[in-house]
């Protein structure tokens, strides 16, 4: 119990929303990742606060 009471200090269960600039897919993940890739086409990501198409 003590274990899993640190581990959700240390990290908690969150997960993150990717969107593909290349293809629009959308995807969920628990992992945060820079270099994340689309799992359909390869394409980047859309990074937060920017819109699909790099505009």
């Amino acid at each position: 119990m003590l274990v899993e009471k640190l581990k959700s200090l240390v990290r908690p269960d969150t997960t993150y929303t990717y969107e593909c600039n290349v293809c629009g897919e959308v995807w969920e993940t628990e992992n945060v990742r820079v270099n994340a890739e689309c799992p359909e086409c390869g394409g980047p990501p859309t990074v937060p606060g920017e819109t699909p198409g790099g505009t």
